[in-house]
């Protein structure tokens, strides 16, 4: 079981653009979902992962290789 685990589908898809380094608003174009949406889904990953930034939550995506896995 990894820290992804108990994210959404959509989640884990806010997590992959997180981590290649997009911006709100760059993953909400992607996504084709509102900047606010992106910034919900954030608030509940940070929150689901016990992480305290974007920038841990994309560091420990990369360590555990979890990009290709979801």
């Amino acid at each position: 079981m990894n820290f992804t685990d108990s994210l959404t589908r959509r989640e884990r898809e806010v997590t992959r653009e997180v981590t290649v380094g997009k911006t709100n608003r760059e993953i909400a174009g992607t996504l084709f979902i509102s900047v606010n949406t992106v910034q919900t889904h954030i608030s509940s990953i940070l929150k689901k992962t016990g992480m305290e930034s974007r920038t841990q939550l994309a560091i420990l995506t990369i360590q555990n290789n979890l990009l290709e896995n979801h």
